[in-house]
Formats: structure tokens, sequence, C-alpha cells
């Protein structure tokens, strides 16, 4: 009893738990005010760290934090940046897992979304991007062109979702 305790208490504090989150939850909160949003990821388990202020959008940063571990943003696991103003939600979510990267492709085929026509040898970098309406989704290895806050492992899918009508 004390090792299903145990397992259950490391299987919810590790980082791939906060990585059971799905394709549409991720596009559903790109459509959320900031203020929401916060709500939002601290009920899926991701703690705020970070907030910057250009001269039209505000970013925030997000971690799956294990707890009580705290660590550097170079070397968090599953990370979230959220930009948003009154025409665009952009979403950013980089998690360690090629598998748990795959199966949100897959989610989002499910969904309807098409994909987008590459440039020859985007095959090499594993990017694909993907549409659907005002949605535009991109699939990419982490590197330091858009890895969150200085962060450059893993995986990482954009969500942009424009609101201008």
């Amino acid at each position: 009893m004390k090792r299903v305790i145990f397992f259950l208490f490391m299987g919810c504090c590790s980082p791939v738990f906060a990585q059971h989150i799905t394709m549409r939850e991720l596009i559903d909160i790109t459509c959320l005010k900031t203020a929401q949003f916060d709500s939002c990821m601290f009920r899926k388990g991701f703690v705020f760290k970070n907030r910057s202020q250009s001269v039209a959008n505000p970013a925030c940063i997000y971690e799956f934090q294990p707890f009580p571990y705290v660590s550097e943003l170079t070397q968090t696991t599953t990370l979230i940046q959220y930009i948003c103003n009154s025409q665009l939600g952009l979403l950013n979510f980089q998690q360690p897992s090629k598998t748990v990267q795959a199966v949100l492709r897959e989610e989002l085929l499910a969904m309807g979304f098409k994909p987008a026509e590459t440039m020859a040898g985007s095959e090499f970098t594993e990017r694909q991007i993907f549409y659907k309406d005002k949605i535009v989704v991109s699939f990419k290895p982490a590197d330091s062109g858009n890895g969150i806050a200085g962060n450059y492992t893993g995986y990482s899918i954009a969500i942009h979702h424009e609101r201008r009508m």
C-alpha cells in the first residue's frame, strides 16, 4: 500500500504530469485574458515565474513546478509563455518529450487542422505548421530561436490565434 501511495505521489509531482494537457485546452486558453489565464495555469499545476512588458504586449512565463522543487527557468522541463493583446493570443508550450509532441500533433489533426505547405528542407528540422480558421500551430524542437527564457531543450509548440474580426 505504501508503494502505491508513493508512486501516485511521485506521478502527480513529476514534470510528465504537467504534460497531461490536451491540444484543445492549449488552443482554448489562447482566448483567455491574462487574469483568467493565470487562474487556469494555477489549476493545471503551473506557477507564474516572470512577466515582461513591451510597448504593446505583456508576456507571461509559467513553469510546471514539482512541489517543493524550485528551479531556474533554463532547467525547467515544462514552460508556457503567453502573449496577449486585443488582436492576438500567442501561446508557446515547451516540454521535453517527443512522444507528448506526437500525441498533441495527432489531437490537432483530429480537430480538423490541416498541414501547411512547408519549405524545402523543413523535413530536416522537424518543423510542421498546421492551420484552421484564424489559428496557426507550429511544432518544432526548442532551440535558441524559440526556447523560452533561455531554455533550449525539448520540443516547442507555438499557437497563434488571431482575434481580429
